[in-house]
């Protein structure tokens, strides 16, 4: 089955340091497909809201249409893409990012399934009424992924394994928080995956709260299991509060 995946990010610098991007693309290599972007603010001088998002490749999405069967969607939250409406094939709609409010249940009826990542999320849409939601486990492969446990000493190294795609991003996922609680607990060491991404904006940030020392910046494609064996502990940050600019 040839499938269009929509992502509603920014082109990543570097997929294979992207989650969703990896899974797309082991998606592809094994059933084929194309691939679109449409967050229409790469290089813009103006923003585009979420709202207006695809309308920008609707002519060579419809093109595509005639050589693929399916749309497969990828974005964090539940948010109501108008151009998916459009469409003349059917929509997956996949929710990478977990529900914790109630959204356009109308909206999301209107896709041929709606898929979530969690328990919690299943059960909340389901409650809602929406009938057409499965339970999908996330397709990153952790098998290659073990437990090194290192010891509590003075220092507490915190893996943060999510970065930010738009600057008001580092305050609704919670980095500037971090930044801010490593200022202020001298035995935290945080350790950041980044994605090639306002790069100079997490170093500007990391040297106005004076914490250069305690703060290792990852930028580059690395061993995630090496990583994770020089760590006590990782988070994965999440939208705090979904907003259009946090696309």
């Amino acid at each position: 089955m040839s499938i269009l995946y929509h992502l509603t990010i920014l082109p990543p610098a570097h997929p294979e340091c992207e989650a969703i991007s990896q899974e797309v693309g082991a998606l592809m290599r094994r059933f084929g497909g194309h691939l679109t972007y449409v967050n229409p603010n790469e290089g813009g001088l103006i923003y585009i809201p979420r709202l207006l998002f695809g309308f920008h490749r609707l002519h060579e999405v419809h093109f595509l249409e005639s050589k693929v069967r399916l749309h497969h969607l990828y974005n964090p939250d539940p948010f109501p893409f108008l151009y998916l409406l459009l469409l003349r094939r059917p929509v997956v709609y996949s929710l990478t990012g977990g529900v914790t409010r109630r959204p356009n249940l109308s909206f999301l009826a209107r896709m041929a399934a709606v898929t979530v990542t969690d328990e919690e999320s299943l059960a909340r849409l389901r409650n809602w009424g929406l009938g057409n939601v499965f339970l999908v486990n996330p397709g990153i492969d952790t098998a290659r992924f073990t437990c090194h446990p290192l010891p509590l000493e003075s220092e507490i190294r915190l893996l943060v394994g999510s970065a930010p795609w738009t600057k008001r991003q580092f305050h609704t996922k919670g980095i500037a928080a971090l930044v801010e609680a490593a200022r202020k607990e001298p035995r935290l060491h945080l350790v950041f995956l980044w994605r090639g991404v306002l790069w100079e904006e997490i170093a500007q940030m990391v040297r106005a709260a004076g914490i250069e020392k305690r703060v290792t910046i990852f930028n580059e494609v690395v061993d995630v299991n090496q990583v994770l064996a020089g760590v006590h502990a990782s988070i994965c940050l999440l939208y705090t509060s979904p907003s259009p600019r946090d696309s």
